[in-house]
């Protein structure tokens, strides 16, 4: 699975560091996920933003991001 996450400033402010931080877990427990991070991805109004192997997601948490990974895995 590759991942796309920005961290602009206002997915920033909606936690996308936590979203690193739940797929660099994932990782560390075997997932096969590769993590991208980039600046702003020019959807602000829907950050947390991530691009799933080449779907953006919009309005992400670490959650939902965890039941992608799950689901994926």
């Amino acid at each position: 699975m590759k991942l796309r996450i920005c961290c602009g400033p206002r997915c920033t402010d909606h936690g996308s560091q936590y979203i690193v931080e739940r797929a660099e877990g994932e990782k560390s427990l075997g997932v096969d996920v590769e993590i991208e991070t980039c600046g702003c991805m020019g959807h602000c109004e829907k950050g947390a933003n991530v691009v799933v192997n080449g779907d953006m997601k919009h309005n992400m948490t670490s959650a939902k991001m965890g039941s992608i990974i799950d689901k994926e895995a």
